[in-house]
């Protein structure tokens, strides 16, 4: 028995190097399916006769195509042979996700009533320019792993066009642009009204991408149901919207310890599909700063190096809260940059200018602060090879998260 009032059609969009599919996929497909109408499943390459018999029992049909134009391609497929006319919602997702660690029916119930043509789960806040061309902005837009159109835009020639002039896509960043990125602004400025279902705009300022960067607080606090596969298997130091590993491993405490969803469909998938380092890297195995005791912060020396005038602005509002009753030295590259920023800097420390890197500043002066000092806290401000106006206050978020309540 379909659920709420819109009769509603799923396309689903599927993809496996294997050809596999694991336990988590039924698991969303049959929670969402009791929302839908119908379901159908585009699946991009190849399928194993026991992956392809499970996906059958999941939806009322199943389209398989080349492995060509990534999931963006595979809606398009899914949403061209369908008569859509007869549904007033049409919702597009993919494997890319777990859940749900909740019922659906308050986020289905609550966007069923919004007064709006189109909707997602959450939204990207956008960056100046884009990682593949610094000429192209990314303005703020629906993430194209869950988003749902219903009504006059559904039904409307312009949505249709869309599709049928959607360009070939050859990349995950062609896909990114020619679709993720320009979906939401085309259909604004054509007066469609949009919203997303988890609004993050608050925690913006500190992380560009919070489903993945601050999963706990969407799901427990915000209703979130889903998230994303991405968390167990992104790199530290690459992607700093999963500060350092410590994100993903309060999400999958959280979800052991406060959820009924079932964790073992995680490690199914990751332990076929991933190498086992990786997953231990996006884990974050370490000790939490609540399990320390607390020491004497007296005894804390906080050694910070700016070396760019964008570290500098992330680190600078929040050296207070950094280095607060600690002895802090702070370390310019540059005279300029010491001219600049200096000044702006509260919190009693000194300052120097090194005309050596971190690294060897930090060799050459580690005796003297090993002597003095029980405990150092070194904020290494190189950026990870990310573009600076995504990265904003991610690191030092994680920095000032390990720090509360002790310092360690």
């Amino acid at each position: 028995m379909e659920k709420g009032n819109l009769r509603r059609l799923a396309i689903f969009a599927y993809f496996d190097a294997q050809g596999e599919v694991d336990d988590y996929v039924p698991y969303l497909l049959r929670a969402v399916g009791e929302f839908c109408a119908k379901q159908v499943i585009v699946v991009n390459g190849a399928l194993t006769d026991r992956a392809r018999a499970v996906l059958n029992e999941c939806c009322d049909e199943l389209i398989q195509r080349p492995n060509e134009g990534f999931d963006i391609t595979a809606y398009k497929e899914g949403f061209l042979r369908e008569n859509t006319g007869q549904y007033d919602e049409v919702l597009f997702y993919n494997q890319t996700i777990f859940g749900p660690v909740c019922p659906l029916d308050e986020m289905f119930s609550r966007m069923e009533q919004a007064d709006v043509d189109f909707w997602g789960l959450t939204r990207h806040k956008g960056a100046k320019a884009a990682s593949w061309d610094d000429t192209v902005p990314i303005p703020p837009h629906i993430q194209s792993f869950f988003f749902a159109v219903r009504g006059k835009m559904l039904h409307s020639e312009e949505f249709l066009r869309y599709w049928q002039e959607l360009p070939v896509i050859g990349s995950y960043w062609e896909a990114v642009e020619k679709h993720e990125i320009r979906f939401t602004k085309h259909f604004a400025a054509l007066g469609y009204r949009w919203d997303v279902a988890v609004h993050t705009e608050d925690l913006e300022s500190l992380n560009d991408y919070p489903l993945m960067g601050m999963p706990v607080e969407l799901l427990e606090k915000r209703g979130c149901p889903f998230f994303k596969r991405k968390n167990f298997m992104t790199k530290r130091h690459i992607y700093t919207t999963c500060p350092q590993g410590a994100a993903t491993n309060a999400l999958y405490r959280y979800l052991r310890e406060h959820t009924s969803y079932p964790t073992k469909l995680i490690v199914q998938n990751l332990l076929r599909t991933e190498p086992l380092s990786d997953t231990v890297q996006s884990l974050g195995l370490c000790v939490k700063a609540d399990d320390r005791p607390a020491c004497d912060v007296s005894g804390v020396f906080t050694l910070v190096m700016i070396d760019s005038d964008a570290l500098a602005a992330l680190l600078v509002p929040r050296l207070d809260e950094l280095a607060r009753g600690t002895v802090c030295r702070v370390v310019y590259a540059g005279e300029q940059l010491c001219a600049a920023w200096d000044a702006q800097i509260s919190v009693p420390h000194e300052a120097e200018i090194a005309a050596v890197s971190p690294t060897e500043y930090l060799m050459q002066n580690l005796e003297e602060i090993r002597t003095k000092y029980r405990w150092m806290l070194f904020l290494h401000t190189h950026l990870p090879l990310l573009l600076e106006q995504f990265a904003d206050a991610t690191s030092m978020l994680s920095a000032i998260e390990a720090l509360h309540p002790a310092p360690c």
